[in-house]
């Protein structure tokens, strides 16, 4: 069990992310102890894992509509990335890269990446309507110099 502060939000059918926005203090524990890979398999139609029960895989289901919802949302709205993979370091036995391997970014990275985006939009909101300011980074964009 490990404290976590939570996001409660409510999304439009279009992926809009409504006013009512509110942050607590909550636990988590992880008992599913589900697998980027198994998940995005199932939801992909393609290997053996399935979810231990119709709850868990319910809540999957969902978690990809507000994944699928949220990025065209982001396409229509905002800036949106190029999608690009990750890298895993192959390592040996005294730490020296043997091999690194890109992997694909699948359908449960990005409903992870999704909902992440999706609190921090809400935690900017509450730090501009609630406090007036908060830490951030800003990016001065490209140097048409590099371009």
């Amino acid at each position: 069990v490990r404290p976590v502060l939570a996001c409660r939000m409510t999304l439009s059918a279009d992926g809009t992310i409504e006013d009512n926005i509110e942050f607590f203090a909550a636990t988590i524990e992880s008992k599913a102890k589900l697998v980027y890979d198994q998940v995005s398999d199932w939801l992909e139609n393609t290997g053996d894992w399935q979810p231990e029960s119709e709850a868990i895989a319910e809540q999957v289901r969902l978690l990809a509509q507000i994944c699928q919802r949220r990025g065209e949302w982001r396409h229509n709205h905002a800036l949106v990335f190029k999608d690009r993979p990750d890298y895993r370091f192959i390592l040996g036995e005294k730490g020296e890269v043997l091999d690194i391997v890109a992997e694909p970014r699948r359908i449960a990275n990005r409903i992870v990446e999704e909902a992440m985006i999706a609190a921090n939009i809400c935690a900017a909101r509450v730090l501009r309507d609630k406090l007036g300011f908060g830490i951030y980074n800003v990016h001065m964009g490209f140097d048409p110099a590099n371009a």
